[in-house]
């Protein structure tokens, strides 16, 4: 098997590989090109997209989908996407990019007589083989935006700051509660020995629900955590971090919107998370740009114990 993290500007997109099956979640935004050319690749395979996942109808992980063409949809056989009839219905689709995007992708599934799947039940399964699937945590919902647009919030960036003088403002009282991200789906790829986290851009609230399963004292063993929100500390928590144990954290952004990732979501990780080992690994799929832009020390490294690198690529 190989999770591949690809380069989506600031969005996601994520390919699993496994048997010759393919899984694609998310797809960027309609700017990038990762999703068009991992689309071409499993064509000249041979293969075919077994199951595409949309986690949310945000411009940044449908956006992709948005501009498939025909051959494109002729290739997928399965679709897990909840959000559009309800949406579609109560907006004004001209006034919102992502609506419009989904307006169109929903368009494209009836047209193209796509196994478009909507009933997302917690524990939905899809067989990948050799003990290996991919599970329903959270099965996301339909969500009309709360009129703020795209946008949440004015973004404020902490790049430049140590992380030292940051852990005074270490707290959960700010955490995203944005309807649009609360509808993302979750999903868990495991062969009931090695579990890799999925979940979109979810909210805490959300995404803790979607580990009620899990206790502090019986928490999830994780390999690898693909964090919420391209890396925004509104979207993790401390209850969260109490409920797994990891060491390998990705973060999925080119940090052109709302300064993603977070210094003070790599504090929360630091100072609250359950570690595998001593050190904690930060996968950053733009890691060249990310690096020089977060300052981070050799000195803050060694102090809280941690890495930053640019694997995107993981074989299993």
């Amino acid at each position: 098997m190989i999770i591949s993290f690809l380069q989506a500007k600031h969005g996601d997109c994520i390919h699993i590989c496994h048997n010759d099956k393919n899984v694609i979640i998310d797809s960027g935004t309609p700017k990038s090109d990762a999703f068009r050319d991992i689309i071409n690749e499993i064509r000249k395979q041979g293969q075919r997209i077994d199951l595409l996942v949309i986690t949310h109808y945000d411009y940044d992980h449908i956006g992709g989908v948005a501009r498939m063409e025909s051959k494109d949809w002729e290739l997928v056989d399965n679709v897990w996407f909840n959000s559009a009839h309800r949406v579609i219905s109560s907006v004004d689709k001209d006034g919102y990019l992502s609506i419009r995007q989904a307006d169109k992708v929903q368009k494209s599934l009836e047209v193209y007589r796509v196994n478009w799947d909507r009933a997302l039940t917690r524990g939905k399964i899809f067989d990948l083989g050799d003990n290996w699937s991919l599970k329903v945590l959270y099965g996301g919902c339909d969500a009309v935006p709360d009129g703020m647009g795209e946008f949440l919030a004015t973004p404020k960036c902490d790049w430049g700051t140590a992380l030292e003088q940051l852990a005074s403002y270490l707290n959960d009282k700010v955490l995203d509660s944005s309807d649009v991200n609360a509808s993302s789906i979750v999903l868990l790829l495991t062969d009931g020995k090695h579990n890799y986290l999925f979940p979109g851009d979810s909210t805490p609230e959300v995404l803790l629900n979607a580990l009620s399963d899990y206790t502090e004292a019986n928490p999830l063993q994780l390999d690898l955590f693909k964090l919420p929100h391209h890396g925004s500390y509104k979207n993790i928590s401390q209850d969260i971090l109490k409920r797994i144990v990891c060491s390998d954290y990705v973060v999925l952004t080119n940090g052109d919107v709302h300064f993603h990732p977070d210094k003070k979501m790599m504090l929360k990780v630091l100072t609250w998370g359950r570690r595998v080992n001593d050190k904690i690994r930060f996968h950053l799929n733009y890691y060249h740009e990310l690096s020089k832009n977060l300052k981070i020390s050799e000195e803050e490294k060694d102090k809280y114990k941690f890495e930053l690198d640019g694997n995107v690529e993981f074989k299993i």
